[in-house]
């Protein structure tokens, strides 16, 4: 899947090709990058890298602790 970064002076909306979340782009961004990755984790993986920034940290979608890339949520969730 394509991801694809746009941008403005305020910031960034970074989001799937396929434009489901498209309500996300404000009409003054301009398209400034894409990627081609197989999950969010890799596409948020390039991002960073691309924009110089930190290695991107995945996170439990639901309590929010570091998880390791590759994985959906953490152990403790996992279990419950």
């Amino acid at each position: 899947m394509k991801y694809e970064l746009w941008g403005n002076e305020d910031g960034y909306s970074f989001l799937p090709e396929d434009h489901s979340q498209k309500e996300l782009i404000t009409e003054d961004e301009v398209l400034i990058w894409t990627a081609e990755a197989e999950t969010w984790q890799e596409a948020c993986f390039k991002r960073n890298e691309y924009l110089g920034w930190n290695p991107y940290r995945p996170m439990c979608p639901h309590c929010k602790s570091d998880i390791t890339y590759g994985e959906e949520c953490c152990e403790d969730c996992k279990e419950r």
